[in-house]
């Protein structure tokens, strides 16, 4: 798979079709074993980029949050306390992401549309 922006969306190629998924879908993105993977409400889309990378192309509601997630801010639910340092967030499609205690005031305090 390739990956792309345009128009607030990206832009996903597969071997059987082009996708373009709205910015405002994207619930995450998690880093794991070379992979990403692009979890929305009710999709899963798998590709080989980095989440540095990702976080110079997204705007601002993506929010890094941990070494192997990158959230949209818009999207979270809720965040719940599991241990020590980390939270997770709680997304619309049931699915989660971890959240490092040192990133919580980012994602309370800064303003995105």
């Amino acid at each position: 798979m390739e990956l792309n922006t345009l128009n607030n969306k990206i832009i996903v190629k597969t071997r059987s079709a082009i996708v373009f998924v709205e910015y405002k879908q994207i619930h995450f993105f998690e880093s794991f074993n070379g992979l990403v993977s692009m979890q929305t409400s009710d999709k899963e889309y798998q590709f080989r980029e980095s989440l540095k990378n990702l976080e110079i192309i997204l705007p601002d509601c993506f929010i890094r949050v941990h070494k192997s997630f990158i959230i949209n801010k818009n999207s979270i639910l809720e965040l719940q306390f599991v241990k020590g340092d980390t939270y997770e967030a709680i997304f619309s499609s049931g699915n989660s992401a971890l959240v490092s205690k040192k990133y919580l005031k980012k994602i309370l305090l800064d303003e995105c549309e």
